[in-house]
């Protein structure tokens, strides 16, 4: 499925992903995508709900094809990021 990621700058990426894969899965390939470590990363749906179990499956918290995720990073993003 495919889903969009956006960030709380106003950057929006899309993103495919299988439905059964888990919040964590999920922060790591938006960790791909940002750079911002999954511990930084505070993920919910565009309604405002919070993704705070990171066991969960996609399609277990209602995404679908269409979605969005919004991320909301936690600490300084220059500190977080990998190979800075």
């Amino acid at each position: 499925m495919d889903i969009q990621i956006k960030f709380l700058n106003g950057h929006t990426y899309p993103l495919a992903v299988n439905s059964s894969i888990t919040v964590g899965d999920l922060k790591k390939r938006i960790q791909q995508l940002s750079g911002d470590v999954p511990a930084c990363q505070k993920l919910s749906n565009e309604n405002g709900i919070n993704f705070s179990n990171d066991s969960s499956t996609l399609s277990a918290l209602g995404l679908k094809s269409g979605s969005f995720v919004v991320v909301l990073v936690t600490k300084d993003r220059k500190s977080t990021r990998l190979n800075s």
